[in-house]
């Protein structure tokens, strides 16, 4: 069902409340009141507006059976699905033109596509299963390839961004990896696959708790590994043409005062902006632990919900975070225009449903939105938030969702 916008219930009166409770949400410490501008939370809950609508429908299109990424341009969208090892390309109003890729080792083809966006007009899709980046032009026609040696232990090297004409591997680290890390290079690799040189440093934390799952009847005995915001120390985002990269972490002040930095980079690794955010990391107590870990059972697939027993759950996340740390944000994309767009944490460990909160490179802020009921963003780009979700029947949709104003929609 679709979510009823707030910006369409809330009148002058409720809004300098909604304010006054969102400036509580993200306070400003003094330092950040010295270089952010003020902030304006007035009339900036956003409502959404469905622009396109992507379906499942195996009658008029290859069934979507797990889109993992989406990009698009001013004339097409274009859905890496995961699971098919396939990308396929839609116009802006839905209709499926054309699809490429699948699964195999032959040039333009896919074992484990896991990232895609665009270098200029080339379309990238990497691939760690093979390891090696593809590269097509806007209709899907395969041009050329790039494979690469993956560096392995606490950080995998496999490339999953463009900034300029370089290959970047931002920090990517293994589920089964739990121990807080240090900090993990971000690389630069050359065309021919090989590491250029290290862009920046970015620090990591702890990433995900292992549960062990019960043996059933002669089964092997495994774990379930459920990643997580508690301890997260840095954000990391590319803009969608592959311009800039932005690196988000958590700093301490010479008095000891936790406060978020934003670094905007260039391909050579040079800071041209640098901006303080109002956001922190807090301590939580054991039920907020546990409303958090139930918030993330309840997205598990079901298959998986069934070998785990939720106490179990609960009470891993306890023994695992004796002393959880919570961010403000725990994820951050970066649209094509210099707009940075960051999911807030109390909205995921309420109710699911995710909140997001943009920024300007200058500090101010753009709005928030509050999106539908169980949908994931995963993209932003062409001035939309590109969402995945699932229909009644548990088959994927992809949608653009249009942010509009309250001014604007009345």
């Amino acid at each position: 069902m679709w979510f009823t916008s707030l910006a369409q219930l809330l009148s002058g009166a409720t809004w300098r409340v909604l304010a006054a409770s969102m400036l509580a949400m993200f306070p400003r410490s003094g330092l950040a009141q010295d270089i952010a501008p003020d902030h304006v939370f007035a009339g900036r809950l956003f409502d959404l507006r469905t622009a396109v609508e992507i379906r499942a429908d195996p009658v008029e299109s290859p069934a979507l059976t797990a889109p993992h990424a989406v990009t698009a341009d001013s004339q097409f969208v274009y859905i890496l699905d995961a699971a098919a090892s396939a990308v396929h390309r839609f116009d802006h109003r839905g209709t499926w033109l054309s699809g490429f890729g699948g699964s195999g080792y032959g040039p333009g083809e896919f074992r484990r596509p896991s990232a895609m966006g665009w270098r200029a007009d080339t379309l990238w899709v990497a691939d760690p299963g093979l390891g090696r980046i593809s590269f097509f032009d806007r209709t899907g026609a395969f041009l050329r390839s790039t494979t690469f040696n993956i560096v392995t232990g606490q950080a995998i090297a496999m490339p999953q961004r463009t900034l300029g004409r370089s290959l970047i591997s931002t920090p990517y680290v293994p589920l089964a990896t739990t121990s807080p890390m240090d900090s993990t290079p971000i690389l630069r690799f050359s065309d021919n696959g090989t590491i250029h040189d290290t862009l920046a440093w970015a620090p990591l934390g702890q990433v995900a708790v292992t549960v062990a799952a019960p043996v059933v009847g002669s089964g092997r005995p495994h774990v379930v590994t459920i990643p997580h915001a508690f301890d997260l120390q840095s954000l990391v985002a590319h803009d969608p043409r592959g311009r800039w990269i932005y690196i988000g972490s958590w700093r301490r002040d010479h008095n000891g005062e936790e406060f978020f930095e934003l670094r905007r980079l260039t391909e050579l690794g040079d800071t041209v902006t640098t901006l303080i955010l109002p956001f922190r990391r807090s301590r939580r107590s054991l039920g907020d632990v546990r409303t958090y870990a139930a918030a993330r059972y309840e997205e598990m697939p079901a298959a998986i919900r069934a070998q785990l027993d939720f106490q179990d759950v609960v009470d891993t996340f306890r023994q695992q975070l004796p002393a959880p740390v919570l961010p403000d944000v725990d994820a951050m994309l970066a649209d094509d225009d210099g707009v940075i767009w960051f999911r807030t944490t109390s909205s995921r460990s309420r109710d699911g449903r995710e909140t997001w909160v943009a920024y300007q490179l200058d500090g101010r802020l753009v709005g928030l939105v509050a999106l539908p009921d169980k949908h994931t963003l995963i993209s932003v780009t062409q001035g939309m938030l590109w969402t995945r979700s699932e229909d009644s029947f548990g088959l994927p949709t992809i949608r653009g969702l249009l942010p509009i104003s309250p001014e604007t929609s009345g």
